[in-house]
């Protein structure tokens, strides 16, 4: 490791072992003989991301006024316990008391290490149960996957235990497929059933993967982008849009909508993606959670007919090799106007407070193995 604690070059190279692992073995050794601030940088803060293969996968297919508070820069280098289930689709709920989420995604590991960083991802879920959140979505890329129906299934319930705190805890946790979990289809359904299963409040062959379910104010659309590629069944959600009275719309898939690091994304198909977007802000919705880029990052999405402002955040942040992110949302926009407004590097997971209609969501980084911090939040009021 050189003087500036830059290691991922060193971790590109350790094959057998879990990132993660050998990132914390690299932390407690330095730790043992100097601080943080002799080091002049945090545990995590990097120059140049990892990935199993250095870029994309080599397998993959307010009204509108928004406040923010952050003592990072734009590219992140630093300068309630609740009674109320999740509840199955009938349309919408009445504003409840102050309540939390969480949202994160991409805990795959490597083709060396295979399943899911267990040591970060543990660290993430034991952070969240502390937070006293009422529910978890994830956008996808649990495990490293495989066509193999027996590895497949073995590979997720391993992951289904790493986040036994908040089973167990009776935090709902809402995952939808990546495109590494989208391997011997049967796999999903085995390890998420009964008591893991999803909402049944879905479209026809998409049980289970696709899927709507309300929390106090709030409903949630979770979308697998895999039974028709690059796409959300529009047909399905437009249905239950027309039915809702949610104060709040928040959809999660595993794709971007606005390509930011692969260029596999939503913007494959850029009319279905504008059509997407356009509804959920229409229906009041203001942000979609994504995956797939090994990294943490907020963009704000404008159309020419203006309308309060969208935001798409990539919260692939559950211990998935890391990727660089350029700033640079260079992908087919359509009409939209898409700008990068905060993005830092993993690990972590972005915490979500509801008050009324009042929305603020946080980034909590990862600064050491069981420590994060909040280093921006941003915030936004839905209209009456």
């Amino acid at each position: 490791m050189d003087a500036e604690g830059k290691g991922w070059g060193i971790l590109g190279d350790m094959g057998a072992a879990s990132n993660a692992s050998v990132c914390f073995a690299i932390l407690a050794a330095l730790l043992g003989g100097c601080s943080r601030a002799d080091l002049g940088v945090s545990w995590l803060d990097m120059d140049a991301g990892m990935g199993d293969t250095g870029g994309p996968d080599a397998d993959s297919d307010s009204d509108g006024d928004v406040d923010s508070d952050s003592d990072s820069d734009s590219d992140g280098d630093s300068d309630s316990d609740s009674d109320a289930d999740s509840a199955p689709w009938d349309g919408g709920m009445d504003a409840g008391p102050v309540w939390r989420f969480a949202a994160f995604g991409d805990s795959r590991g490597t083709y060396a290490t295979g399943g899911h960083s267990q040591e970060v991802l543990g660290a993430i879920a034991a952070a969240v149960l502390e937070d006293e959140v009422d529910l978890v979505i994830f956008p996808g890329d649990l495990v490293f996957g495989s066509n193999d129906l027996e590895i497949l299934e073995a590979e997720l319930f391993e992951w289904r235990d790493t986040m036994g705190i908040l089973y167990d805890a009776g935090v709902d946790v809402y995952p939808v497929r990546g495109n590494h979990d989208d391997g011997a289809f049967e796999a999903w359904n085995t390890v998420f059933s009964g008591p893991y299963a999803m909402s049944d409040a879905g479209p026809d062959g998409e049980i289970n993967k696709t899927y709507v379910v309300e929390h106090e104010n709030a409903v949630f659309f979770g979308f697998d982008l895999y039974f028709t590629p690059h796409r959300v069944n529009q047909v399905w959600l437009d249905e239950r849009l027309a039915e809702t009275t949610a104060e709040h719309v928040f959809a999660f898939a595993h794709e971007p909508a606005y390509a930011a690091y692969h260029a596999d994304c939503l913007d494959d198909y850029p009319d279905e993606r504008d059509a997407f977007i356009r509804s959920l802000a229409a229906a009041g919705g203001r942000v979609y959670f994504a995956g797939h880029d090994h990294f943490y990052a907020r963009a704000r999405v404008e159309f020419d007919d203006a309308g309060p402002p969208f935001y798409q955040v990539i919260i692939a942040t559950a211990g998935a090799p890391p990727y660089v992110f350029d700033h640079d949302y260079g992908g087919d926009n359509g009409d939209a106007s898409v700008t990068d407004e905060y993005s830092d590097t993993p690990y972590g997971y972005l915490l979500v407070e509801i008050d009324g209609p009042h929305v603020a969501l946080t980034w909590k980084k990862m600064v050491s193995p069981t420590e994060f911090e909040a280093t921006e939040t941003f915030s936004y009021t839905v209209e009456e």
